[in-house]
C-alpha cells in the first residue's frame, strides 16, 4: 500500500498535537502505524501506543505498526504485565485506556480512537489524557491522534484552537473518498445507506457533530428565531409589540466543578404577539451564592 500525501506526519510540524480526525475507511489506523513504525527504523527513544481497549491493541494498532516492517525483518510484541513492541534496541510501551498510564518520558505518542476510551465517558477521558500529556516531554513532544471525530469535549476543544490557527495543533479531515484502495462497492453500498444521515456525515464524512439529535431546540431552529436588539428596541419604540410579562429563570447544577453542567439563568419576556425573547443569558458554572446573586441583579435589571 502506498501513503497519501495525507496520511504522513509532517517533519516540518512543530506544534504539539496533530490530529486526524476523518470518516471510517480514510486509512486512519494505516497513518498511525506508519508515524510508528519509522520512528522505530530511525532508533528512536521515549515512543508508545494507546489504544481504547487490549482488543483493539492486539487487533488494530500493533498489527497496524507490523505492516510497516518487512516478513523477515518484524518487530515483536511482548504481552505481559507490561506490554511492548520491540524492534531492535527501539522499545514502544503500550497501553491502553482501561489500566492506568503510569511512568513513562515520552517523546512521541500515536492516540487511536480518543472518544472510545474509558467506556466514553467524557470525564474519564480527559483525565487519562491529561496523564498522557503530563508524561510526553521529550525532544519534540508530540502526539498523533487518529479517530473518528465524535464530539467530546477534548475533541470540541482542539477543534476551536485548529480554527483560531493555535500553532500547537494542526487537523488533518477526510472522509471515506479519500482512499481509492478500498473496495468500490463497499464505499457505494455505505454511502447509499447512510449517506444522507447524521450517523453518515460523523462516520463516512468526519464530520464534528456537536449538537444533541434529541434536543427539542437545535442551533439551527434557534439560529432561525433569532433577531437583533436593534431590532426588538424598534419593536417596542414604534409600539409593534409591548411585553406583558418577565421572568428570571434558574435552572441551578448539581455540582461546580470544571465537568459539571452550566447553571441555566435566563432574563425572558412575553411579548403581546404571544413569543417569549430572550433578554439576557447569564448562564455559567456558578456556584449556589454566585448564582443566586446573579438572579436577584436580572430581577433588578
Amino acid at each position: 500500500f502506498m501513503l497519501r500525501e495525507e496520511q504522513v506526519f509532517p517533519d516540518d510540524f512543530n506544534g504539539r498535537y496533530y490530529l486526524a480526525l476523518t470518516g471510517r475507511g480514510w486509512g486512519k489506523s494505516y497513518a498511525g502505524g506508519y508515524y510508528i513504525a519509522e520512528k522505530m527504523k530511525k532508533g528512536s527513544i521515549g515512543l508508545a501506543i494507546v489504544a481504547p481497549t487490549y482488543k483493539d491493541l492486539l487487533d488494530t494498532m500493533v498489527p497496524a505498526i507490523l505492516d510497516h516492517f518487512p516478513k523477515n525483518d518484524q518487530p515483536k510484541f511482548v504481552d505481559g504485565n507490561k506490554k511492548w513492541i520491540k524492534y531492535k534496541d527501539v522499545v514502544v510501551q503500550c497501553f491502553t485506556s482501561e489500566s492506568p498510564i503510569r511512568g513513562g518520558n515520552f517523546t512521541a505518542v500515536w492516540c487511536d480512537e480518543l472518544p472510545r476510551w474509558n467506556d466514553g465517558i467524557g470525564e474519564k477521558i480527559e483525565k487519562s489524557f491529561n496523564v498522557l500529556d503530563y508524561a510526553c516531554r521529550k525532544g519534540k513532544a508530540q502526539f498523533f491522534i487518529t479517530t473518528t471525530p465524535i464530539p467530546i469535549p477534548l475533541i470540541i476543544k482542539w477543534d476551536k484552537m485548529n480554527e483560531l490557527n493555535d500553532p500547537l495543533i494542526k487537523i488533518i479531515k477526510g472522509t471515506i473518498n479519500d482512499n481509492s484502495a478500498l473496495s468500490p462497492q463497499a464505499v457505494k453500498a455505505l454511502v447509499q445507506e447512510y449517506g444522507g444521515t447524521r450517523l453518515g456525515r460523523q462516520e463516512l464524512y468526519g464530520e464534528i457533530l456537536s449538537d444533541n439529535p434529541n434536543a427539542l431546540w437545535s442551533s439551527a431552529v434557534i439560529d432561525k428565531c433569532k433577531i437583533s436588539q436593534q431590532l426588538f428596541d424598534k419593536l417596542l419604540l414604534d409600539k409593534t409589540i409591548y411585553i406583558t410579562k418577565t421572568v428570571i429563570t434558574a435552572d441551578p447544577a448539581v455540582s461546580t466543578n470544571v465537568n459539571s453542567d452550566e447553571t441555566g439563568l435566563f432574563a425572558l419576556a412575553l411579548g403581546s404577539d404571544n413569543k417569549v425573547y430572550v433578554l439576557e443569558d447569564a448562564s455559567g458554572k456558578h456556584s449556589p451564592e454566585v448564582w443566586a446573586t446573579k438572579a436577584v441583579e436580572l430581577y433588578k435589571k
